[in-house]
């Protein structure tokens, strides 16, 4: 066993990453969390509701199943969104469901380009088991899979 507080992840395409570091891996839907009965809590109700333009999002690019960061630049009458991403490609119709509100990251300093929001929390742990998203060799792309070891501190 490792004491580095890294993961080994097996990702949805059936490869594996080992001592991934805990920024590059995120939470998602279904999750194993202890004491989390109620998904209220953990900020969904940001995902329901109208944005603002120059909110901080992750949205699914062109309705695709990765989850892409950039900022609402327009609310549009007909309740689409448009979507400035970061890596400059740019939406003008988004549908709500596609949209979630970027999570800012607690406990850390300005700058890289991840430390902002997507990556987990400091106070965040993953069990052996957990569905999460981690960008694949430290790349920008996130992709689905789940914890398969956890090197603990």
């Amino acid at each position: 066993v490792h004491s580095d507080g890294t993961y080994d992840v097996l990702y949805e395409d059936g490869d594996k990453e080992r001592k991934v570091k805990k920024s590059l891996i995120r939470k998602v839907g279904g999750s194993r969390r202890r004491n989390d009965t109620d998904t209220e809590g953990s900020g969904a109700e940001d995902d329901d509701g109208p944005l603002e333009v120059e909110t901080k999002v992750e949205a699914r690019f062109r309705g695709r199943s990765t989850w892409i960061k950039g900022t609402v630049v327009r609310a549009n009458s007909n309740g689409t969104y448009r979507i400035k991403y970061d890596n400059g490609d740019e939406e003008k119709f988004v549908k709500r469901e596609y949209i979630r509100v970027a999570k800012r990251g607690r406990g850390r300093g300005r700058g890289g380009d991840d430390s902002d929001f997507g990556g987990s929390d400091a106070e965040d742990e993953f069990e052996r088991g957990d569905k999460v998203e981690a960008r694949y060799g430290g790349r920008s792309k996130w992709y689905k899979g789940k914890i398969s070891m956890v090197h603990s501190d």
